[in-house]
């Protein structure tokens, strides 16, 4: 099924062993479980979930996957700001006027249906250090000015925050490629 997000299941091998992990969970919950059983990924063999960022179409169909898989302490991997509340609002607009989206699932929607989250903001290795999720990217080119409308609710007020610092990658060391 197609719908507006991202999710992906990733797969490494490496010294006989494989490890497959999820990468993001789309915008909807019945998109995500209904496609993992027509792709017949066996939901066991998934170790581990990362999430790239805070944005709902990335986030919006975790809580179902976690159950789909019957997670139990499932290792979720999150930046430390992904929790934030977040806004959207033009330049000119005032406090207002801010828009805000859905919001991805809570830790603690995310521990009760069985996730063990995991806050880095940092590079680290997972699946027996054969993928590297990223830790914070940043923006640091003129084409990349991030989303400039976006604001995120912290410290008790909305901030300015276009870069979506929260925002992570994998890297995967393909043989013979690099």
């Amino acid at each position: 099924l197609a719908k507006h997000g991202f999710s992906m299941v990733v797969k490494s091998f490496s010294g006989g062993e494989d490890h497959t992990i999820l990468y993001d969970a789309g915008f909807d919950d019945k998109v995500i479980v209904e496609n993992l059983k027509r792709m017949l990924i066996d939901l066991g063999a998934i170790e581990a979930v990362v999430l790239s960022h805070g944005h709902m179409d990335h986030t919006g169909g975790l809580l179902a996957a976690l159950r789909e898989m019957k997670a139990d302490k499932m290792p979720v991997f999150v930046h430390e700001r992904m929790f934030l509340a977040r806004g959207w609002r033009g330049p000119e607009a005032d406090e207002a006027e801010m828009i805000q989206p859905p919001v991805c699932p809570s830790r603690a929607e995310m521990e009760a249906a069985g996730a063990e989250v995991i806050e880095e903001k940092g590079p680290h290795l997972i699946a027996n250090n054969t993928i590297l999720i990223t830790g914070e990217i940043p923006r640091t080119t003129s084409f990349e000015p991030g989303y400039p409308d976006e604001w995120v609710f912290e410290e008790g007020k909305w901030q300015h925050d276009p870069r979506v610092i929260d925002d992570r990658a994998l890297v995967l060391k393909a043989k013979n490629k690099g």
